[in-house]
């Protein structure tokens, strides 16, 4: 079972819906910048790398969307499966321009490219994490062993 980004957020002038996860964030709609923060990118990263990790897709098997987060996070997870399956193979950046232009945004049409922005932060978030991932299997070795003879590394 994934876990889930229990956070909702509306603007207090506007009422759109978004997550301020930068300090340079403002309101997709009116353009307030708010003192509030949400850490979603490292969050949302956090889920996709779990996802991958355990499911061999950035897709879960089931999603429940409980939150305006849990609603982002089910969009990356679309954005992320079809840029990793695409044949051809397309850079990111145009996988997800043409996934959020096909989105049907009826009244929320401000959060289109909130949500292109979001997925280039949350991607370039997960690309570090990877390059982390990749380095860790000997230093995680490493540990194992000593922990198995009684040493600890200091």
């Amino acid at each position: 079972m994934s876990h889930h980004i229990a956070y909702d957020h509306q603007c207090p002038d506007c009422q759109a819906w978004y997550v301020p996860y930068d300090v340079t964030v403002p309101c997709p709609q009116c353009g307030l910048v708010e003192k509030e923060r949400f850490d979603f990118v490292r969050y949302a990263a956090g889920l996709l790398r779990t996802n991958l990790r355990k499911y061999h897709s950035y897709s879960p098997p089931a999603w429940y969307v409980g939150s305006y987060s849990d609603h982002l996070a089910s969009l990356l997870f679309m954005i992320f499966e079809a840029h990793r399956v695409a044949n051809p193979p397309c850079s990111f950046e145009e996988m997800a321009r043409e996934i959020v232009n096909r989105l049907e945004w009826r009244d929320q049409e401000y959060g289109k490219d909130y949500l292109y922005q979001l997925a280039l932060r949350v991607h370039a978030e997960l690309e570090k994490r990877m390059e982390e991932d990749a380095a860790e299997p000997a230093v995680s070795w490493w540990r194992r062993l000593l922990g198995r003879f009684g040493r600890s590394r200091r």
